[in-house]
């Protein structure tokens, strides 16, 4: 594929990323004063010359996380929730939609050919029910590769975000936090790149591609790449807080806005921790809901050091103890949920014994 310049479009509707320098091939007497060559880092395919974002006007969309695991989806889909993407209630701490990984996982184990028209209609379900409830969402599933292109006509309004890590890296990262082989490891995650580059090249959807390592090297234009490509402008204190998570020597804790705990729950009575991790100085005001019922509502601002010391709020002053109006059935307590009024978002639950 060429370099272009900036402003051109190629007609399969690649544009590159315009932080290029070009520079003859050859060389010359003067080469040593010439700059180096920059490569690009992130393209973005099926989105015209001067179109909005995916997101903007606040469009139906699903935006679709790609990438191989241990390949940077989670710093990928906590970036995108940054800007605004929601993920659902229904995400572990990696933001892997745990209703979508078992339908694909079971897709993936060799289901009975009479048993995949079933699972294709559950996958539809369940993003019905994401849509339902969010008008913008995602999700991001790393073993989705194999089945992508059986499921992507059951994504609705769909985008997709892949993310490249060089597979050697990836394969070392496999063995050092999942104990399976590099050489496989490696053979794997390149076959898995494989079947996402052959997905992009034949989509019609709009896609952003770009590089693991090349986002960390440069993460202001991969923020900057990654707002055009959805459309979203994001105040400078969110922005500095995308440079904290994106950098690794920080580690990627949570890719959650808001997160938080149901420590304990009785028929009368319930406490726990909830928090904005954008924001982690400024108390959350939350509801206790089942369904759209408003329970009750509740500053989370208690002081829990046990919360400080696992590492999960700077101070914290984030918890909350709530005594409820009637009495809760078992049915009522498993259906409660803590939602943040002011943002319509609901608060990811760090785990059900507390502070994980």
């Amino acid at each position: 594929m060429s370099v272009v310049d900036e402003g051109t479009l190629p007609a399969d509707g690649v544009r590159i990323a315009d932080d290029i320098t070009p520079t003859p091939d050859d060389d010359g007497p003067d080469a040593s004063t010439r700059r180096p060559r920059e490569t690009p880092f992130h393209i973005t395919r099926n989105v015209p010359e001067g179109a909005p974002g995916v997101m903007a006007g606040d469009r139906p969309l699903t935006l679709v996380v790609l990438g191989n695991a241990r390949g940077g989806t989670t710093m990928t889909a906590g970036v995108a929730q940054f800007f605004g993407v929601e993920f659902g209630n229904r995400v572990d701490d990696r933001a892997e939609d745990v209703e979508i990984n078992a339908v694909v996982h079971g897709m993936r184990r060799g289901l009975a050919v009479w048993r995949l028209p079933a699972a294709r209609r559950a996958f539809s379900r369940i993003l019905a029910e994401r849509r339902a409830r969010w008008r913008q969402f995602g999700f991001k599933c790393p073993s989705i590769a194999p089945v992508l292109g059986t499921l992507a006509p059951r994504i609705p309004d769909a985008a997709y975000v892949l993310v490249i890590r060089n597979p050697l890296t990836t394969a070392f990262s496999a063995e050092r936090y999942r104990g399976t082989g590099w050489l496989r490891s490696f053979f794997f995650a390149s076959a898995v790149q494989a079947l996402y580059m052959r997905f992009v090249a034949r989509t019609d959807r709009p896609v952003f591609v770009f590089s693991y390592e090349g986002a960390l090297q440069k993460p202001e234009a991969f923020i900057d790449a990654f707002e055009a490509f959805l459309g979203v402008e994001t105040p400078r204190d969110i922005r500095r807080q995308i440079f904290a998570y994106v950098d690794p020597a920080a580690g990627y804790r949570a890719t959650r806005r808001y997160r938080g705990s149901i420590d304990k729950i009785t028929s009368r009575r319930m406490h726990g921790w909830a928090a904005d991790l954008v924001e982690p100085q400024r108390p959350l005001t939350i509801e206790i809901r089942i369904g759209d019922i408003v329970l009750a509502t509740v500053k989370a601002d208690d002081e829990r050091p046990d919360v400080a010391a696992a590492g999960h709020h700077p101070t914290g002053a984030c918890g909350f103890n709530v005594t409820f109006e009637w009495e809760l059935s078992e049915r009522d307590m498993a259906a409660v949920r803590l939602h943040v009024p002011e943002a319509k978002r609901d608060v990811a639950l760090w785990s059900e014994e507390g502070v994980g």
